[in-house]
């Protein structure tokens, strides 16, 4: 790991010390401060990002439309085995995925004598 030059230790303890100091002689000026910096940093922030947005072309109807287009030809042209799916498709194809049902060898199935007489079918107790 990369150590820091002692002079940006130096900076950072007075910072913290004037930080300390100014919170003690004018808290309300220090909050103040403070959230004058946290807003015109927010200002800052949404400007840049709407300036950039502008300049990718992400919020024209144009890019909406083209967007579109390219989901719709990557779902017409994908491998079956490239589909993107959320975590609850993928969690019910997991639990419906069963193995191939095995032909068990150890059971067979024994032929008896079968009668056709219409006496044994009025005796069976599904009637």
């Amino acid at each position: 790991m990369k150590r820091l030059p002692i002079v940006i230790y130096f900076i950072f303890g007075f910072a913290i010390v004037g930080l300390i100091s100014s919170l003690i002689r004018r808290p309300s000026s220090f909050l103040l401060s403070i959230f004058v910096a946290v807003l015109i940093g927010f200002v800052i922030y949404f400007i840049l990002t709407s300036f950039l947005d502008r300049q990718r072309g992400g919020s024209s109807d144009e890019m909406r439309k083209y967007r579109r287009a390219v989901k719709r030809s990557q779902q017409k042209y994908r491998n079956p085995g490239d589909r993107i799916v959320n975590n609850r498709t993928v969690k019910k194809q997991t639990i419906k995925r069963r193995r191939p049902r095995r032909r068990v060898n150890h059971l067979t199935v024994i032929e008896g004598k079968k009668s056709s007489n219409s006496n044994d079918k009025k005796n069976r107790a599904s009637h």
